[in-house]
């Protein structure tokens, strides 16, 4: 049967530590509580070996293998850190500019609400309603 990852490059020193590597909690702590400590011991295994380890299902083999092959999850230095960090704060500012929208359009509302007074029309009177606020019934 072929080993865990045999057709693939590995970007981790088979020497390393599995608690070095990224990964989820939950596989490294089912990982742990089987005994493996290194890629090597990762290395030397079968999927079909490593899915009998309890809770260790497909989602974490894949993730086992992702971590170990995929550049991406290797570069753990600063520039990957500040670029995450940008990408979350970009992220962040988007949000911010849309709740910004919601609360002027919200404000306009309120302000043409607030203005109707007694003869509010029966568009006001809408609004009133979608927004939660008594409304004039003498307007309908």
């Amino acid at each position: 049967m072929a080993k865990f990852l045999e057709d693939r490059d590995v970007l981790w020193a088979s020497s390393s530590e599995l608690q070095d590597l990224p990964l989820s909690r939950r596989a490294a702590l089912a990982l742990q509580r089987q005994g493996y400590t290194t890629v090597q011991h990762l290395l030397n295994e079968t999927e079909a070996g490593l899915l009998q380890v309890p809770n260790f299902g497909r989602r974490s083999l894949n993730e086992v293998k992702a971590c170990l092959t995929e550049k991406d999850h290797f570069d753990l230095g600063p520039d990957k850190v500040i670029r995450d960090l940008s990408l979350e704060v970009e992220r962040l500012r988007v949000e911010v500019a849309k709740l910004a929208a919601e609360r002027d359009t919200l404000r306009w509302v309120v302000e043409r609400l607030t203005q109707g007074g007694a003869g509010a029309s029966a568009g006001q009177n809408a609004i009133a309603r979608a927004a939660g606020r008594p409304i004039d019934e003498a307007a309908e």
